[in-house]
């Protein structure tokens, strides 16, 4: 049986910036170390493990990470995706979040969704190897052909 835990009105990550409240969804989420999580959570990779520390000293992290445990419970009842996808959900629509948060979160929910993936389209023709090969040294020159003919075993 999967729990959902619902963060509307809870009020779990009240007085958190964005990257606070991310930090503690990836720490409590991953269970993973807290400078991982302060790198997820979009730290430089350089102040990460400084940042981690300072998020983790203040009251209103503590609380939340306190809270989000308690409704979070044992993982392995809980869908984590499902459980962030509410959670920014209900931050996207809280009417106490600032509007660049709400935006963070709902291009957030769209990655969770592959919303926003770049569709390449690869087009192929048939080619012999011989106009492979002339086709590589009109590009890239005679040693980038010479290179792929010895790998195609053509030379």
């Amino acid at each position: 049986m999967s729990a959902q835990p619902k963060m509307e009105n809870d009020n779990i990550f009240n007085g958190l910036d964005n990257r606070e409240q991310k930090f503690v969804l990836n720490l409590v989420q991953d269970d993973s170390n807290a400078s991982q999580a302060a790198r997820d959570a979009g730290f430089p990779e350089t102040s990460a493990g400084q940042r981690a520390s300072e998020m983790q000293k203040k009251p209103e992290v503590q609380q939340a990470i306190a809270a989000l445990k308690e409704k979070v419970g044992d993982p392995d009842d809980v869908d984590i995706t499902e459980f962030v996808k509410t959670s920014l959900l209900d931050m996207a629509s809280s009417d106490e979040v600032a509007d660049r948060d709400k935006l963070n979160a709902i291009q957030m929910l769209g990655k969770t969704q592959a919303m926003f993936t770049d569709k390449v389209e690869q087009t192929t023709k048939d080619m012999s190897d011989e106009e492979l090969l002339e086709e590589i040294e009109k590009t890239y020159g005679k040693e980038a052909r010479n290179k792929a003919a010895k790998d195609l075993g053509c030379e």
